[in-house]
């Protein structure tokens, strides 16, 4: 009894001291979603990269995990610190044949007020700028996100990632 009492407290005041610093860390140690194929290539694109650890929010993770091209094995985005310190948006494709496909998204700070990834269910509204009509996601698609919520989402296209607001 007595230990889940400390272990309570012990992380009611990560989360504090977390929220209170407002930073968001970076993580020595993979996260197991990150499998062995995807770090070689992550290795291989980048000469030192880490995860940056999610921020304080609510529903905030990171690495975002889901099957984004429908071919049975999770997906992965994440936020990435590489070795000129800048945060950079990965999604990262297992493949059973030639390892995993890395695609950079660009720094995540050409998102202004993104602070992480998230997970978007299929049918959820998104808009183009200047579009006339209303559109919806046609499966599991990646987003950065604030914690206010998602922001931007990259769509699958099938060869790469198109950007849209999300509504």
């Amino acid at each position: 009894m007595t230990y889940s009492r400390l272990a309570a407290c012990a992380g009611a005041l990560g989360v504090f001291l977390s929220a209170a610093v407002g930073v968001s860390a970076v993580t020595e140690e993979q996260p197991e979603a990150i499998s062995k194929s995807i770090r070689k290539q992550m290795d291989q694109q980048f000469a030192e990269w880490a995860v940056v650890g999610a921020p304080a929010c609510a529903g905030a993770s990171n690495p975002a995990v889901a099957d984004i091209d429908f071919d049975q094995s999770p997906d992965v985005a994440m936020v990435v610190r590489t070795d000129g310190g800048e945060s950079h948006v990965v999604i990262a494709m297992p493949r059973v044949l030639g390892g995993a496909i890395v695609h950079n998204l660009g720094p995540l700070s050409a998102i202004p007020g993104a602070t992480h990834l998230v997970v978007l269910p299929q049918g959820r509204v998104v808009s183009e700028a200047g579009a006339m009509l209303v559109d919806y996601l046609s499966g599991p698609t990646f987003a950065a996100a604030s914690c206010e919520g998602p922001l931007v989402a990259f769509v699958w296209t099938g060869y790469g990632f198109r950007r849209v607001t999300v509504a």
